[in-house]
């Protein structure tokens, strides 16, 4: 479901906004927001990017 989201382009890599954008709106959308909450803590946060 993520890897569908982030198509790779060979000397294009996705922003880590995009990353997490699409991390969020996928386990949302499965319902356990609390994963996203925890993604975002670890790894998105110390990168000073917002949960919205």
């Amino acid at each position: 479901m993520i890897r569908d989201q982030l198509p790779y382009q060979p000397g294009e890599l996705p922003s880590a906004q995009k990353i997490w954008e699409v991390h969020r709106k996928v386990y949302t959308d499965l319902g356990f927001e609390d994963w996203a909450q925890l993604i975002w803590e670890v790894y998105f946060k110390p990168l000073g990017l917002p949960y919205q």
